[in-house]
């Protein structure tokens, strides 16, 4: 096999890879996020899922950066809302 095919099927198959990374990452947190006990918890949790899925599904991603949001507003922590924000903004 010559460099050329070597690349091509190394670039083919790289991102199939992370992929799959990214979805176990995703199981992960999400089990996590459902033994999670407290907003503090939670608020980290949520703001890394929607970083993830951010990658893989929109609707996903907004859906938990919505919830990042709700809890850091429930919070009344201004620095939890502002990295909401910013990271629905990133979704966007």
């Amino acid at each position: 096999m010559n460099m050329l095919s070597v690349l091509a099927l190394c670039a083919f198959l790289w991102p199939v890879e992370l992929l799959a990374q990214d979805k176990a990452k995703i199981a992960a947190l999400e089990g996590q996020l459902a033994a999670a006990k407290t907003d503090a918890e939670r608020l980290g949790l949520v703001g890394d899922l929607c970083w993830n899925y951010s990658f893989i599904s929109f609707d996903k991603a907004l859906e938990y950066g919505n919830q990042e949001l709700a809890i850091a507003q429930k919070m009344r922590n201004d620095t939890a809302v502002a990295l909401a924000y910013s990271d629905i903004g990133i979704v966007h």
